[in-house]
């Protein structure tokens, strides 16, 4: 086996590889030039695999492919997604009257049933039974189920708990009066199935 040139072949193939996997899509141009790169590697690695003349398919010639505006792109692509990664990672801060904070704020006991109260859900109405929708509609939503339907698209939408709690105190606690002393249970109740989303 020559291990110089196994060596050099599997280089390739992965830089070649990781070029065309960097935006999750790939053509079949890529796939065949793809398989060229690793049926080339095998015939490299010697006798223990069988050439491709062995396996009566037709030799494929590799085009010469220049390695600098590869590099380049793939330089570009990995800067543009840092670029985006560090878009996203910027939470929209926003100062939050302390009072609607407090409403917003839930406590995790320390107790194995408290513990065992916030595992991960994937989707806060889904979540809920069909009584706690319906009671949930008509206390903090007004009765209307498409303002109840609007705020758990959007809740199930955020990357993080800061994000959802954000959006309840700009877009909801007001409007939907949950600073009434009457509603403060069923709001926290509420904000443990949105805490549990981001878990």
């Amino acid at each position: 086996m020559d291990i110089e040139k196994a060596s050099k072949h599997l280089a390739k193939l992965n830089k070649f590889y990781d070029w065309i996997t960097s935006d999750g899509e790939v053509n079949d141009d890529e796939k065949e030039l793809l398989k060229a790169y690793v049926v080339n590697f095998y015939d490299s690695i010697g006798d223990t695999v069988a050439t491709v003349k062995e396996l009566n398919r037709p030799e494929i010639t590799l085009p010469t492919v220049k390695e600098e505006p590869i590099k380049e792109e793939v330089k570009e692509v990995i800067e543009e997604k840092v670029e985006v990664v560090q878009e996203v990672k910027e939470v929209k801060k926003v100062k939050i009257d302390p009072k609607i904070s407090s409403i917003l704020e839930i406590e995790i006991g320390q107790e194995l049933s408290d513990k065992l109260s916030v595992t991960a859900i994937k989707d806060i109405s889904k979540s809920m039974s069909i009584n706690e929708k319906i009671f949930t509609v008509n206390e903090l939503f007004g009765g209307s189920q498409a303002a109840f339907e609007d705020s758990m698209q959007k809740l199930n939408g955020f990357s993080n708990f800061e994000e959802a709690k954000n959006y309840l105190a700009e877009n909801v606690v007001e409007s939907q009066n949950w600073q009434d002393p009457e509603k403060l249970k069923k709001v926290k109740t509420l904000m443990k199935l949105v805490y549990r989303k981001y878990v």
